[in-house]
């Protein structure tokens, strides 16, 4: 017994011309037309030099017609055709279409204001990745584009995951609206000029981005009743314990200038006693963070915080969510900046308040330091 085998379609009778020129005039009609009439397509296709319908003709459900549009777009390549950057439709020039995709984007976030964000766009074949590296003060500081099957995508995510879990990061997924706005918001702001340009021509294609998803949820979600607000206000401290402690840093030169004030109070030889040099470090430590903190770095690490909140929240840790955003409403306030213990705590960890002689149990202060 023979066994038998589906058609060739590239052997078929050739189609009517006619059909041949509207099945390339718009390729995503090609499910509803003949074999033959594809087949014959892809051959104009290659005469013409036209990725475009090659594209969409890749994806087509019949497996010898998708593989022969595969084959024509290597072909091209050979010739040194660019395929890679044509819009994967048949669209004339200046009419591209917003891809039609809605698998999710992925983003970190840190202490710092730095986020990486990757977006990946389904083509007929693979995917299409934008990877960004972005500043909530710089913009666009690096990125680029590549195409990638859906193996080199799920690697490219556990690299990326490996590389911020080393430092004290990690991925979530976002919305693509959301993902969109983040993107728009930084290029705003500006940002290194090559990955800026990589950055809006890819929203450009990808359709508008809404600017009101630029903040996160957690930025406009009312306050948790007021025992609940305190509580976590109070306990937002704890958060510096833990991986944003490790990101979240104040500048090496105020570092410096305040360890060198704390040095003089700690030699100077008009405080007689250590509850003197205590109180007199703890007035020093409330005018640094008051100086440091102005309304607008006050704006900055309450965006920080809200971020970090929203991160949390997709990665259903409910408790550090909740703190970071109780101290990120804290600083949007009015209220004293020493009214905000991870505030305060961000300074304080940084002051070393061991005696050489034992002291009795002290207590703690909104910044989290010990006082006499």
């Amino acid at each position: 017994m023979t066994k038998k085998t589906a058609p060739d379609p590239t052997k078929m009778n050739p189609p009517a011309p006619a059909a041949v020129e509207a099945l390339l005039a718009d390729p995503k009609g090609a499910e509803g037309s003949p074999p033959e009439v594809a087949a014959a397509a892809i051959e104009r296709a290659i005469e013409r030099r036209l990725p475009g319908p090659l594209w969409i003709l890749a994806g087509h459900a019949s497996r010898p017609i998708a593989k022969s549009a595969r084959r024509a777009l290597f072909l091209l390549r050979v010739q040194g055709v660019d395929v890679g950057e044509r819009t994967r439709d048949a669209r004339p020039a200046g009419q591209p279409a917003p891809p039609e995709a809605e698998e999710p984007c992925w983003s970190s976030m840190d202490g710092s204001g730095l986020r990486i964000l990757l977006i990946a766009v389904k083509l007929p074949v693979g995917y299409e990745l934008g990877l960004f590296s972005l500043s909530d003060e710089a913009g666009v500081m690096q990125g680029g584009r590549a195409e990638a099957s859906r193996r080199q995508l799920r690697a490219r995510l556990e690299q990326l995951a490996a590389g911020l879990a080393a430092g004290d990061s990690e991925l979530v997924e976002l919305p693509r609206p959301r993902a969109l706005a983040l993107l728009a918001a930084a290029a705003e702001i500006g940002g290194v000029p090559e990955p800026l340009a990589t950055a809006r021509e890819m929203l450009a294609r990808l359709g508008p981005a809404d600017p009101a998803l630029a903040a996160p949820p957690s930025a406009t979600a009312p306050p948790l009743p007021a025992e609940e607000e305190a509580e976590s206000l109070s306990a937002s401290g704890e958060l510096l314990d833990g991986p944003l402690g490790r990101t979240m840093a104040l500048p090496d030169a105020l570092l410096k200038d305040l360890a060198f004030r704390i040095e003089e109070v700690q030699a100077s030889q008009v405080l007689l006693d250590d509850g003197q040099r205590r109180r007199q470090i703890g007035h020093l430590l409330d005018r640094a963070i008051e100086g440091f903190f102005t309304p607008a770095l006050r704006r900055i690490f309450a965006g920080r915080l809200f971020e970090m909140s929203e991160h949390w929240t997709r990665k259903g840790q409910a408790r550090p969510a909740a703190l970071a955003a109780a101290a990120a409403r804290q600083l949007s306030g009015p209220g004293s900046v020493l009214a905000n213990p991870l505030a305060c705590r961000l300074f304080g960890r940084h002051v070393d308040w061991a005696d050489e002689q034992p002291s009795p149990p002290a207590r703690s202060s909104p910044r989290g330091i010990l006082l006499p």
